[in-house]
């Protein structure tokens, strides 16, 4: 039987935690070890699930000392399951409920591909399967399933880009690297995206552009961490950074300007290679 560690990263949702952990202590194939990274809550998650965490041996809970966001979360969570020598990590944030089979059904499907395959649960009610499982390429930190055998040629989750883009960032590591990822149909989370809802949009010449209204910190780290996930050895970056941004300044600059200078100071940064947490999000 493979040993499985699951790894939550969390900040400030002690009620959507709770019932994360709740999910996973289902699981009909049950993890070995779940390591829970709290980025340094100030809602008072530990006291909130303290009767879990106590209850619960296998649960082992790590607080940062301050929010370094997802990415340096997911990186302290998967190295330390690395280091403690599982099979394979399956990490999620703490807004994400995994049905009681959804562990049961990635295992299935890994047992049919070869072992250095990593996988993606099904959070998005996907439905455009011709069989159980689908090749992917691409997925999010929501129900991603890598084994050590992969981590030893990739390494971890880049842990310097603070929020977005850092599951985008591994997995172009991990197809770069040679291998494949595959998303599972019946391995569902329940999960619901945290999407902008309204959007600027225009009229020019007859054709409607359209842009999210987003605050400036998420902005700031969408347009940055698109330019730093790939190396400067890499074609696609000077595409990211001369023609894939430079439709959203356009947009930008014709829907909403003034926040021009933070897309700017977003876009040097990611050219010049500036990592790290720049601003603090929004409440």
């Amino acid at each position: 039987m493979l040993k499985i560690a699951g790894v939550v990263v969390t900040y400030n949702r002690k009620e959507k935690l709770k019932m994360n952990l709740e999910c996973l202590l289902k699981q009909e194939y049950p993890l070995e070890k779940i390591y829970l990274i709290d980025n340094c809550s100030t809602d008072g998650t530990y006291e909130y699930i303290e009767d879990i965490l106590k209850n619960n041996e296998k649960i082992q809970y790590i607080k940062m000392k301050e929010n370094l966001g997802g990415s340096k979360g997911f990186e302290v969570g998967v190295k330390k399951a690395y280091e403690d020598n599982y099979d394979c990590i399956w990490g999620m944030d703490d807004d994400a409920f995994p049905e009681k089979t959804a562990l049961k059904k990635l295992i299935e499907v890994y047992e049919k591909l070869p072992k250095e395959s990593c996988l993606w649960s099904n959070p998005h009610n996907d439905t455009d399967f011709k069989s159980e499982y689908k090749k992917v390429n691409t997925w999010i930190f929501v129900g991603f399933f890598v084994p050590r055998v992969v981590i030893d040629k990739v390494g971890f989750p880049r842990g310097d880009l603070f929020i977005y883009g850092d599951d985008d960032e591994y997995c172009h590591r991990i197809l770069n690297a040679g291998f494949s990822i595959y998303k599972v149909r019946d391995s569902i989370i329940k999960h619901k995206a945290n999407l902008a809802k309204d959007t600027y949009s225009k009229k020019i010449c007859g054709k409607k552009i359209s842009l999210p209204k987003i605050p400036d910190w998420r902005l700031y780290y969408v347009t940055r961490n698109y330019i730093l996930k790939y190396k400067y050895n890499e074609l696609i970056k000077y595409k990211a950074i001369f023609w894939i941004t430079s439709k959203n300044f356009i947009k930008l600059l014709i829907l909403n300007p003034k926040q021009i200078p933070i897309f700017l100071k977003a876009w040097w940064h990611g050219i010049i290679g500036k990592s790290g947490k720049i601003i603090s999000p929004e409440k």
